[in-house]
C-alpha cells in the first residue's frame, strides 16, 4: 500500500504540498440498501473545525479523496489523501489571491479539478477561474463567461462545471466533451455542473434565489431527467458512476440533511445516515462503491469519511 500511495504522490505531484502526518481513523459499520459498509473517519489537519469544514468531495477508482477545509484565518484549501493514507495539503493554486482554492474532482489518472480566485483590482474585487491540477502543474480552465469552476473530471478528461454569464449574472452549467463546451442554462435559475462519468453523463443542480436546490441526471446522449428524493424538500446530487448509480444529500422538512444513493434505471432511493451523526452529507461516488463525504457530530463540527462495501 506505501508504494501505491507515493506512486500515487508522484502522479499528482507532490512538489506544491506538504504530506502531513497520518489522521487517526476511527472505524464504524452501518448498511446502504442491504449492503454491509465499513466507515472510516478522518479529520484533516489544519481545519478549522465547524459545520462544512473539512469535507471530503470525491474519490477516484484507485480510492484517491480530494476535499476541501479552511484554516483558522478563514482561508479555504484544497487537500488530497489516498483513502487510508496520510492527507496531502494545502493543494492550493499559486495564481490565486485571498487564500482561496477549491478542490472539486478527480480522475483515475489523478488529475484535480477545482477553481481559484483571482484578485481584480485592490479595492476587494475578485474573479474565480477553473484548474485542472496534474504532475505538479497547475493549468486553467475558462470557458467563457465572467468566471468558471470546474467541478467533475473523467478518465477521459471530459469535464463539468459551472460558469457565470456576463449577461444575466447566473451561474450556467457546462460540459466539456473533448474540448467542445456546451452550455446548459436556465433562464431563472442558476445551474451547476455536478460530476462527470467515464461515458460522459452527468449530474447537475439547479438553484433558485431562496437558496432550493433541484438536481438532473443528462444522459450521454443529452438527455435530462429530474433526480427526485422521497422526503425532501431540496436535493442535491453530488456524483455517479459509470453503473447508473448517483449519491447526494438532501433536505427534509425539519431542515436536517441526509444522505442518499439513488438508482437511475428505477429512481429508487435509499436514505444515509452516518452512525451518531446529526447531518451527513454525501460527496464521491467510485466504480468499486466506495462513498466519500463529511458528517457533522453532535458538537457540530465536521469529520470526513471514506465507506466502503466490507463483510462484517
Amino acid at each position: 500500500m506505501e508504494f501505491i500511495y507515493r506512486k500515487a504522490l508522484r502522479a499528482i505531484g507532490v512538489g506544491v504540498v506538504a504530506v502531513l502526518a497520518l489522521p487517526a481513523m476511527s472505524q464504524q459499520h452501518m448498511k446502504i440498501a442491504g449492503i454491509n459498509y465499513t466507515i472510516k473517519t478522518f479529520d484533516v489537519p489544519g481545519a478549522l473545525p465547524s459545520a462544512n469544514s473539512p469535507s471530503a468531495a470525491r474519490i477516484s477508482d484507485f480510492g484517491e479523496v480530494v476535499g476541501n477545509y479552511v484554516d483558522s484565518s478563514n482561508k479555504e484549501h484544497g487537500f488530497y489523501k489516498l483513502w487510508n493514507g496520510p492527507v496531502v495539503a494545502p493543494l492550493d493554486d499559486p495564481n490565486g489571491d485571498f487564500g482561496f482554492s477549491r478542490v472539486s474532482g478527480v480522475n483515475d489518472f489523478g488529475a484535480i479539478a477545482g477553481g481559484y480566485l483571482e484578485s481584480t483590482n485592490n479595492l476587494g474585487a475578485f474573479t474565480e477561474h477553473g484548474f485542472v491540477y496534474k504532475k505538479g502543474a497547475f493549468t486553467d480552465v475558462n470557458v467563457g463567461g465572467l468566471e468558471t469552476l470546474v467541478n467533475g473530471i473523467n478518465f477521459n478528461g471530459d469535464m463539468v462545471g459551472q460558469a457565470v454569464n456576463a449577461t444575466t449574472g447566473l451561474n450556467e452549467a457546462w460540459i466539456s466533451i473533448r474540448g467542445r463546451v456546451t452550455y446548459l442554462p436556465d433562464p431563472v435559475n442558476s445551474t451547476f455542473g455536478q460530476a462527470i462519468n467515464d461515458f460522459g453523463a452527468m449530474t447537475l443542480i439547479s438553484q433558485n434565489s431562496a437558496g432550493a436546490i433541484q438536481s438532473f441526471y443528462r444522459s450521454a446522449n443529452g438527455k435530462i431527467s429530474n433526480i427526485t428524493v422521497a422526503g425532501s424538500v431540496s436535493t442535491e446530487v453530488a456524483a455517479l458512476d459509470d453503473f447508473g448509480f448517483a449519491v447526494g444529500q438532501y433536505v427534509d422538512a425539519a431542515g436536517n440533511h441526509h444522505g442518499f444513493a439513488y438508482q437511475l434505471s428505477n429512481g429508487k432511493s435509499v436514505s444515509v445516515d452516518i452512525p451518531g451523526a446529526t447531518q451527513t452529507f454525501l460527496g464521491g461516488l467510485n466504480n468499486l462503491g466506495y462513498i466519500c463525504g463529511h458528517y457533522i457530530d453532535t458538537a457540530g463540527k465536521a469529520h470526513c469519511y471514506v465507506a466502503y462495501p466490507s463483510f462484517f
